[in-house]
């Protein structure tokens, strides 16, 4: 019986001491407090809650690959008003799931984000939103070896330019993710390879169960609407969904495409269904590279499902082509084992 009691107090006092010394969190694990995991809890005010995550990260001053940390989010919204939440190497921020934990703010400028990862850092089961204005980014990575899983990335502030995530340099990987770039003038769901202050830098992404959404705000001249741009680097997809939906205005110059593929980009696309709609330009896939592969689609785009440029090739096989190949002067198009809308076959030519 004595020895009941003694582990009682004993729990009682490492309660009390967790208390006092982290007053903003609170953390059981078996009995005792947990050594590397710190739980934050919604605070009265969205704004301190965000205020308690910002503390939460600030606090870990020694993670490594052998002394990771986690960060629990308990279901909440966490407003970090203009302050960019920059993560830690080895820290992983776990939610409670995408429609429990939201982390938003109103962070502007192309270089800023909400979230900012770096290398060896890991978000988990929950939500990002900017609302902010101007330019916004929801997630920017610049790290190594980053890692979003079940992780809803949403950009809905009337904003001029609007990207869900960019991945700026670094490798990035993504499993069950959904992203939403809307209500701008500019809309990118994702950017890979981002041009900071005029230099291209090479990125990489890794993705699968993707759903990406850009969609258009009011109508402009030149508005762009693109669900991935690969501006540089290597994008790898594997089953999942696109879609940029435009708006049309009197010029001729809006344009909606699913995945734009750049000069430099290397693209492999694997089991999605990729639509383009609403604008005065819409393609399901442009290719501006050599290096482009398609394997297991469903592409349309209300002008075209693929767009080849000059002197680039693009290869599309066991893919279903719901509107019509367009090959810029010098570049080609190469089939194999695709059918149109109407489900007609074609073994090695194009639609």
């Amino acid at each position: 019986m004595k020895k009941i009691y003694a582990f009682l107090t004993l729990a009682i006092v490492l309660l009390i001491f967790s208390a006092t010394t982290y007053a903003n969190f609170y953390v059981i694990a078996a009995g005792k407090s947990a050594k590397r995991t710190i739980l934050v809890s919604p605070k009265a005010t969205e704004t301190a809650s965000g205020q308690a995550l910002l503390d939460a990260l600030a606090k870990i001053t020694d993670a490594s690959e052998t002394n990771p940390y986690l960060i629990i989010l308990e279901p909440g919204i966490y407003d970090v008003g203009a302050n960019q939440v920059v993560t830690k190497s080895w820290v992983t921020i776990q939610g409670a799931g995408e429609k429990s934990t939201l982390i938003k703010g109103n962070v502007a400028g192309s270089e800023y984000s909400v979230i900012k990862m770096v290398s060896y850092a890991e978000l988990r089961f929950l939500t990002i939103r900017n609302y902010g204005g101007g330019t916004i980014v929801g997630v920017r990575n610049d790290g190594n070896q980053t890692r979003l899983i079940y992780v809803t990335v949403e950009c809905t502030g009337a904003a001029i330019f609007s990207y869900g995530i960019k991945n700026a340099a670094g490798s990035l990987i993504m499993d069950n993710v959904i992203v939403r770039a809307k209500n701008a003038m500019d809309n990118t769901g994702i950017l890979n390879g981002n041009p900071d202050y005029g230099v291209i830098q090479s990125a990489s992404l890794t993705a699968q169960k993707l759903t990406v959404e850009a969609v258009a705000g009011t109508a402009v001249t030149d508005g762009k609407t693109r669900g991935i741009h690969n501006k540089n680097g290597v994008v790898l997809l594997y089953g999942g969904t696109v879609k940029a939906l435009g708006q049309k205005e009197s010029s001729t110059d809006s344009e909606s495409t699913g995945i734009r593929n750049d000069s430099s980009g290397k693209l492999q696309v694997n089991n999605f269904k990729i639509t383009a709609s609403a604008s005065e330009l819409n393609t399901g896939v442009a290719n501006y590279s050599s290096n482009c592969r398609i394997y297991g689609n469903e592409i349309g785009g209300a002008n075209f499902s693929v767009r080849t440029g000059s002197n680039d090739t693009t290869y599309i096989a066991n893919t279903q082509l719901n509107s019509g190949i367009y090959n810029v002067s010098g570049g080609q198009t190469i089939c194999a084992c695709v059918w149109d809308r109407s489900l007609t076959f074609y073994a090695n030519t194009c639609p």
